[in-house]
């Protein structure tokens, strides 16, 4: 069982944990410990469990949702995980960091810029943290999959103030134009 320790959200980025298990340990559950919190969410985890039951991918989610009364706590699913995730694409302090440290787990994460350096000042070392995934462009559909993310992108944009609109990056997708992006050759 590889863990995930989180609530069911966009942010979790629990799609990216699912990919990084089946790459990295395909036979492992993937096992997220929180259920679906809003109903802003229940379709991306619906969609998130319809994909794993239709391509037979080990994933299980929101193990601790629900009665709590005869389940495990989450340290205990901590200790006893083969490896921890931590994908979010936001974080407030990272206690997950810390408390995966603290069990001597094995840890893939995401470096979050707002927390690695704090960590990193209190001694902690995550040397299989990451600050991004490519996948090779070759293994998908680029035209499609830029028309899907320039759609997504405007409308999110659409949702921010315009101050903020104007801050806001592309994804790489879309910044690489109509050309396909490069992708490094080690991920």
């Amino acid at each position: 069982m590889w863990l995930l320790p989180c609530r069911l959200l966009r942010r979790k980025n629990i799609a990216e944990a699912l990919l990084l298990t089946r790459w990295l340990r395909p036979e492992a559950w993937l096992v997220t410990t929180g259920g679906v919190s809003s109903a802003e969410e229940q379709a991306y985890a619906d969609a998130l469990a319809a994909a794993a039951q239709t391509h037979g991918w080990r994933l299980r989610l929101g193990i601790l949702h629900g009665d709590e009364s005869q389940k495990p706590s989450v340290s205990e699913l901590l200790a006893a995980s083969e490896a921890v995730l931590l994908t979010s694409l936001q974080e407030g302090f990272g206690l997950s960091y810390v408390e995966t440290a603290a069990l001597r787990r094995p840890l893939v994460a995401r470096a979050l810029p707002n927390i690695a350096p704090d960590l990193a000042k209190f001694g902690f070392r995550f040397p299989q943290s990451y600050r991004e995934i490519q996948v090779d462009p070759a293994l998908f559909d680029w035209s499609r999959e830029r028309e899907r993310q320039s759609r997504s992108f405007s409308e999110w944009k659409s949702l921010m103030p315009s101050a903020a609109a104007k801050l806001a990056g592309k994804p790489a997708v879309l910044a690489a134009g109509k050309s396909r992006a490069p992708c490094p050759s080690a991920v």
